[in-house]
């Protein structure tokens, strides 16, 4: 099953979970059911900016379990290198947000998965999303050094 297919099944599952809801008189949208496809609508963009900006740096993405593991203990710090998506997804931001944007990128170098950090899946494998006021940082851990793939925001 590839990830459209997996995509279309989640989707399936969660409108059957809602006519079952209505048909019992339950509310509709609630937030156990809203998440999901909330979480599921951030995934797809974030997927999307991840393609775009290893197209236009004219590389590829690393593969499911070819990037580098996270740490588990300190290590020295890390290069932190901006493809050109991030570069110009942060400089349209609003100052104030921008700023706040590069000091949690600036902390990557010495946390590379701070707290609250988790691993993509799907097409997105091999990549680490880190969420910042409203904001998705989408990176990549390549041996020494932190690559901004790109900074995303989508539903709140």
């Amino acid at each position: 099953m590839n990830v459209d297919d997996e995509a279309r099944a989640a989707q399936v599952r969660l409108l059957r979970d809602l006519l079952a809801r209505l048909e019992r008189g339950d509310s509709l949208l609630p937030t156990d059911l809203l998440a999901p496809l909330v979480e599921e609508l951030e995934l797809r963009i974030d997927e999307e900016a991840i393609a775009e900006a290893w197209a236009l740096e004219g590389r590829q993405p690393p593969r499911a379990g070819e990037g580098a593991k996270p740490p588990r203990a300190p290590v020295a710090r890390r290069n932190v290198v901006f493809f050109g998506r991030a570069s110009r997804d942060l400089a349209a931001l609003p100052d104030d947000e921008r700023a706040a944007l590069e000091r949690a990128i600036g902390e990557l170098a010495l946390a590379p998965v701070p707290r609250g950090a988790g691993g993509l899946h799907g097409r997105a494998e091999g990549h680490v999303q880190h969420r910042v006021s409203g904001h998705r940082v989408l990176y990549s851990l390549q041996d020494e050094s932190v690559l901004v793939i790109a900074i995303t925001s989508g539903p709140a």
